[in-house]
């Protein structure tokens, strides 16, 4: 029997096969159980323009079929999922403008830069919006790049719930073990002492201000839907904004990112306290102004062309 499992775990045609074969039982249990659900979603998006961009690209599951696959919470049930799927659908649609669907949902995309961060030697950093590499994590990502870099270094992916009035955190990914390690320490050093993942942290709550949802979640370990396979926790990040998770295996995150005081900061640190207080707080001015302008379908054609060459 060991050998067997041996030989199924590294035969690729086998795998393949299996999955296959757990997608499509997923996807009759789906047809089945709720029926009617999945059509109104179906529909949803038979009419998304964004839907319709997702689905021309080949190596990524289409919105219709998203639902037969485990989603941002792996307890989650068929009828959790659709609600989810379609809230979210319905919020991007709402707040893309058209003429960026492809920059941000295209086969080739890079995605917008809706933050710039200036940091020290006169670098910059990029924080981008683009759509997830990890669908099933969270429909849409938050991606910094690190100066003169073409590959992200860490991003954030997220998704909202039924009412559309949670932001959902489920996708936080950085390097591989022993891989850009002295990348995240130079771009923690760059950033005045600002680790990666506290500032995409800070630009989830610039998201949430902007979509002026009521409640931050955060994915348990036990519930993200790889939980076997993560290489860092995540109960031990979102613990230190707060001890609090649900029997869902959600976090409950403060709704308002703490405010930070210079005086409890030894005074030989004071300068780069402010420093990057004020690098997060330009960050978030950002996000919420670049989305505001991607959200604006009344803006003249050539102010949208100009954001996404911008981009280029």
């Amino acid at each position: 029997m060991g050998r067997f499992r041996t030989w199924r775990k590294n035969n690729p045609k086998w795998n393949e096969a299996l999955r296959k074969f757990n997608f499509y039982k997923r996807a009759c249990r789906t047809l089945v159980s709720h029926p009617v659900l999945y059509w109104r979603y179906f529909q949803l998006c038979q009419r998304s323009l964004i839907a319709q961009q997702v689905s021309q690209r080949k190596e990524v599951v289409s919105l219709a079929a998203r639902p037969f696959n485990k989603y941002l919470n792996k307890h989650w049930t068929i009828k959790q999922k659709l609600a989810s799927m379609s809230t979210t659908l319905q919020r991007l649609d709402q707040s893309i403008d058209p003429r960026f669907i492809p920059t941000l949902f295209s086969d080739t995309s890079t995605g917008l830069t809706i933050a710039t961060l200036e940091l020290k030697n006169d670098e910059q950093a990029t924080l981008r919006l683009m759509h997830s590499r990890f669908v099933r994590e969270g429909e849409m990502g938050l991606y910094l790049f690190a100066p003169n870099s073409e590959a992200p270094l860490y991003s954030l992916t997220y998704s909202f719930d039924a009412t559309g009035k949670t932001l959902y955190l489920c996708g936080l990914q950085g390097p591989k073990p022993g891989e850009g390690q002295d990348q995240v320490r130079a771009i923690t050093k760059a950033m005045f002492g600002l680790r990666p993942k506290n500032l995409l942290l800070s630009a989830a709550y610039a998201l949430a201000d902007s979509y002026e949802v009521e409640k931050i979640c955060g994915i348990a370990d036990s519930h993200h839907i790889k939980s076997h396979h993560l290489k860092s926790s995540y109960d031990a990040f979102w613990a230190e904004l707060t001890p609090e998770v649900d029997g869902q295996g959600w976090y409950q995150l403060p709704r308002q990112e703490a405010e930070r005081n210079v005086e409890q900061v030894e005074s030989k640190h004071r300068s780069a306290f402010r420093k990057r207080e004020a690098l997060r707080q330009q960050m978030a001015l950002d996000i919420v102004n670049h989305l505001q302008r991607i959200a604006d379908h009344s803006q003249p054609q050539e102010a949208a062309r100009t954001l996404q060459v911008s981009n280029a």
